[in-house]
C-alpha cells in the first residue's frame, strides 16, 4: 500500500511539470523562429492577408523582411487563402487590396515558381516584404523563404 501512496504523490508532482513540455511540433516551430531570427527575419502573428477591415483576429504566421530606404506607399497583396480579391498572372494566387505594378512580375514569377506549399501570400507592406507561412516544413524551407525574401527585397529597394 505504501508504494502505491508514493506512485501517486510523485504522478501528483510530475504532473505539472509535464504540461510545461514542448510537444514535437512546438519544439519545431521554436527552432524555426530562433534560426528566422538569426537571419534578421521577423516573426509574428498576423490577419488573414485577405481580412477585411473588421476581421482583427490573429491566426497566420508572417515572416518578414525589413527593407531599407522610404516606406512604400505601394503596399499590396498576393495570396491563395480564398477567392477574395481578382485574378492574378500566377494560376491559384489573387490580388488582394492593391496590385503589385508590372516591374515586380519577373522576381513574383520566380518567387512563386519555387516556393514551399506551405506559403500562403507574398505582401509588400510599408518598409518590408513579408510571406505567410504555415511553419510546416523545417529548415530548409526556411531557408529557401528567406532567399526568396531578400529577392523581393532586392526588387523593393530598387523600385524605392
Amino acid at each position: 500500500m505504501a508504494w502505491l501512496i508514493m506512485v501517486l504523490v510523485v504522478a501528483v508532482i510530475l504532473s505539472p511539470v509535464m504540461l510545461f513540455k514542448q510537444s514535437p511540433r512546438q519544439k519545431n516551430k521554436s527552432v524555426l523562429r530562433e534560426a528566422a531570427r538569426k537571419r534578421n527575419l521577423q516573426v509574428s502573428l498576423d490577419r488573414r492577408p485577405d481580412a477585411r477591415e473588421d476581421e482583427s483576429s490573429l491566426t497566420v504566421v508572417c515572416y518578414q523582411l525589413y527593407c531599407v530606404g522610404k516606406a512604400s506607399a505601394d503596399n499590396w497583396v498576393l495570396h491563395r487563402h480564398s477567392q477574395r480579391g481578382w485574378d492574378s498572372d500566377w494560376d491559384s494566387w489573387r490580388w488582394h487590396g492593391n496590385q503589385a505594378c508590372s516591374s515586380w512580375n519577373p522576381t513574383l514569377t520566380k518567387t512563386i515558381n519555387s516556393l514551399p506549399a506551405g506559403v500562403t501570400a507574398i505582401m509588400s507592406k510599408d518598409n518590408h516584404v513579408a510571406m505567410v507561412w504555415d511553419e510546416s516544413g523545417g529548415l530548409d524551407q526556411l531557408h529557401l523563404i528567406h532567399e526568396k525574401l531578400q529577392q523581393l527585397r532586392k526588387q523593393w529597394e530598387n523600385n524605392y
